[in-house]
């Protein structure tokens, strides 16, 4: 793919990302010849801040560079990029798929399934909470129910924080993602106030004699729902 990245070329990083992601080769013709390009100091940063800004959500990737031996000081960028978990991602509020080699804007009809199939636990939360905002006894808990029930292996227990959550897929791109707070949160109310347990007894159709209202994370919704309903 040898080309100028600036424009309308750079559809490729949201195109990509949008479905199971790959990389982008610059400097290297869509037939694999290596021609190299002249890169400036602040080039590959450039590249990444226009990236972000135009990307909507906000996307994360790396791009590396390359010396080539006898180009006269020419390189090769590599743009890796990750399929996103928030999707459609829109560049210049207009959506691109990638069919082949080639960008295709995509109808509104691929748009609203896409919108339709991404999970929303599985979105990042609006903020930049750490894991300062989880619970670690709840998910020290969890770990070791789930190793001794043989659902994870063993060497959980002793993996920190950030691994586990990581290997449970509830971290991406190095945020905290609306499931982790959903299940290991201190607080999850903070962000999501409806996310409540409601329990009433009623002596009729009409007379409620007992409403409680349970909070917390969902481990912890469960057992005092249980305990409020023995």
């Amino acid at each position: 793919m040898e080309r100028r990245f600036w424009g309308q070329d750079n559809r490729d990083s949201w195109s990509i990302r949008q479905y199971k992601g790959g990389s982008i080769f610059i400097g290297v013709t869509n037939e694999g010849e290596i021609r190299g390009i002249t890169l400036g100091k602040e080039t590959l940063q450039q590249w990444a801040n226009q990236i972000a800004q135009k990307a909507k959500p906000h996307i994360v990737l790396d791009i590396d560079k390359y010396e080539i031996s006898g180009k006269g000081g020419k390189a090769v960028a590599v743009i890796k990029i990750q399929e996103s978990l928030q999707k459609p991602i829109s560049v210049g509020d207009k959506y691109y798929k990638r069919v082949d080699n080639s960008n295709r804007p995509m109808t509104q009809q691929e748009i609203a399934q896409m919108w339709h199939s991404t999970s929303w636990d599985v979105l990042p939360i609006n903020d930049d909470t750490s894991l300062k905002g989880l619970d670690a006894i709840t998910l020290e808990r969890f770990t070791r129910r789930a190793v001794q029930k043989g659902r994870l292996p063993h060497e959980y227990v002793d993996d920190e924080m950030q691994t586990v959550l990581e290997r449970l897929h509830l971290i991406a791109d190095g945020r905290t993602l609306n499931g982790a707070l959903l299940l290991f949160g201190k607080n999850p109310n903070q962000y999501f106030p409806n996310f409540i347990t409601r329990i009433q007894r009623l002596k009729t159709e009409d007379e409620i004699i007992d409403d409680k209202w349970i909070d917390g994370n969902l481990f912890e919704q469960c057992e005092r729902s249980s305990t409020n309903l023995l």
